[in-house]
């Protein structure tokens, strides 16, 4: 019998059985664990899919399977269940990030640096919050930061070091050295978070569940911080520089790498095995490393945060972090400790991996503003400016749906630009388009916004001609002459004059230069309604003919007058390029 037996009559039932039940005494009749990552979603309602597929095929074939019957692993399930037509939902848990670690710690040293139970009154209020959708956004399973989730997690902060991750000793031990300094910072957390529920009203339901009253003082004196707080930075990992770094790149990048048995199940810890099958359950996964030497560095990254695999003169491929091991002992599994420089002790897991060609080092020198020397060659976690500018230029953010839009508003732009003379200053990006494998297609990503920009600064004067360089990115371009702001998009849809809009007055919000005029480029004139959205904010409208010229439509001058005080808010020092 296979699970090819399952029939979707024998789900349906399997589901009205589990809601007869509830999901507690059906897993427990049928002999289940809660399910690691994949769901099955009926009618909204999300049911542990092994356990239903296992109750199902006793009501297809008679003869029922518990957990021991499944050999293919939760993906094989998650494809059946499809193929008869259900909706199954991958929502594994993620890491702990470090905000998230600091309020587990807190509770561990209001508790006299004891372990919490799961019915502590303090871990339930923690875990509502830690589930607030502004903390993490999106759908999570059921079990996601559950007050049994959050009191192992003060069992891991309080255990022997081998009992806990990397990240859980690291934020122990800030405690300890600096209790007041970690206190004063969950104060300020707290309040964002607490302003952030405050301002969705969807969330207001969390508000009055933050602490009980007898622990508001408490919490209001001890370590709170929400992730939301935290800016996402960058991985550049060189990994194809020379014929060793090439072979690993070929067997650990290139490839999936089984980590579920032999040598390297046994260099884990049930810890590290348990979270690296969270992020890839299928028990395979890529895996890249860093030197020892490198470890603070590895530190200050977190789940998600993107990567910029360099070598080769180019970006040779792109993912995000997934899981970050220390051990020495499965790094030296993995490759070859290094005659000079030692072990990789640093490993991590890949998500998202893909190959690209065609994105050269100009492009991330001319975003991050690095010297146009620089090829990259040791592991480098740029700042929080540079990281942003980063992911802002590249795209490294963007959600699927808005990276398709994002790639036909490109090839729509590409084709007007297309066989057209074109001049590039210095600092303009050459490249045109880069290629990965996602899946089985191929996706072309173009950047052309540097072109059409390009284009434009061609009507300016040379010496007029910068961009400046603030706290919250780089600016696409500033005219000296006029102290014009310009941001240019890739298309003139909504949403782009949305995020034009935005980053507009967030750049003019940040800068001491003087500031006369904010504009937003396009390849096209937006709609009337979207003109009239940047009007209103006394913003220009500026695009592109499609021949030479360009066409600026300027705000009335009394909305520019109105609102032009808020552009020249003394904000944080910049630089020119």
């Amino acid at each position: 019998m296979t699970l090819a037996d399952v029939t979707r009559a024998g789900v349906l039932a399997a589901i009205q059985e589990f809601d007869r039940l509830g999901r507690p005494a059906f897993l427990r009749t049928t002999g289940f664990g809660r399910a690691r990552a994949y769901y099955l979603d009926h009618q909204g309602q999300l049911y542990d899919s092994k356990a239903i597929v296992g109750y199902a095929h006793g009501i297809s074939t008679g003869i029922p399977w518990g957990p021991k019957h499944f050999t293919g692993g939760d993906k094989s399930v998650a494809q059946r269940l499809q193929a008869l037509g259900f909706t199954v939902e991958f929502l594994p848990n993620p890491d702990w990030t470090r905000e998230e670690i600091i309020l587990a710690c807190e509770l561990v040293a209001i508790n006299g640096w004891r372990q919490l139970d799961a019915n502590d009154e303090r871990v339930k209020s923690l875990s509502e919050l830690l589930q607030s959708p502004a903390i993490h956004p999106g759908r999570r399973n059921p079990d996601f930061r559950n007050p049994a989730g959050v009191a192992l997690k003060t069992y891991n902060i309080v255990a022997d070091s081998s009992n806990g991750n990397q990240l859980d000793k690291l934020v122990r031990e800030e405690f300890h050295t600096d209790l007041i300094g970690m206190r004063k910072q969950a104060d300020q957390i707290k309040e964002l978070l607490n302003e952030e529920i405050k301002q969705q009203p969807h969330m207001e339901q969390f508000s009055s569940k933050i602490a009980a009253p007898q622990q508001k003082r408490a919490i209001h004196e001890s370590s709170l911080q929400h992730s939301s707080a935290r800016i996402p930075l960058v991985l550049i990992a060189p990994c194809y520089g020379n014929r060793a770094s090439r072979a690993r790149f070929g067997d650990t990048l290139a490839v999936e790498v089984p980590f579920g048995e032999g040598a390297l199940r046994d260099a884990l810890s049930e810890a590290e095995f348990k979270a690296l099958l969270r992020l890839h359950p299928n028990g395979v996964a890529r895996f890249w490393g860093a030197l020892g030497k490198h470890d603070s560095k590895m530190d200050r990254l977190a789940l998600s945060d993107p990567i910029l695999f360099t070598g080769g003169n180019r970006v040779q491929a792109l993912g995000r972090l997934g899981c970050k091991i220390r051990n020495a002992r499965l790094a030296n599994l993995l490759w070859k400790p290094d005659p000079k420089a030692g072990s990789w002790s640093n490993v991590y897991s890949v998500l998202d991996f893909r190959r690209v060609t065609d994105l050269t080092y100009s492009e991330i020198q001319v975003l991050a503003g690095y010297s146009a020397n620089d090829v990259f060659q040791e592991t480098r976690v740029p700042d929080a400016e540079r990281s942003a500018a980063l992911i802002q230029g590249l795209g490294l953010n963007a959600a699927p749906e808005e990276a398709e839009e994002d790639a036909q508003a490109e090839r729509e732009l590409l084709e007007a630009l297309r066989n057209r003379p074109e001049v590039f200053e210095a600092e303009a990006m050459h490249v045109e388009s880069a290629e990965y494998q996602r899946s089985v297609k191929t996706v072309t990503v173009r950047r052309v916004e540097a072109r059409l920009m390009a284009k434009y600064r061609d009507s300016l004067p040379t010496g007029q001609r910068k961009r400046l360089r603030l706290a919250v990115g780089w600016t696409d371009l500033y005219d000296l002459a006029g102290a014009d702001l310009i941001e240019a998009k890739r298309s003139a849809r909504h949403r782009y004059v949305r995020e034009a809009l935005g980053q507009l007055l967030d750049y003019a919000a940040h800068t001491t230069h003087p500031i006369n005029r904010l504009t937003a480029l396009f390849p096209e004139a937006p709609s009337a309604a979207d003109v009239r959205l940047l009007h209103i904010y006394g913003i220009d409208c500026l695009y592109w003919s499609g021949q030479e010229d360009f066409k600026r439509l300027e705000a009335p001058s009394d909305a520019r007058q109105r609102i032009q005080a808020m552009w020249t808010t003394p904000g944080t020092e910049m630089k020119t390029i």
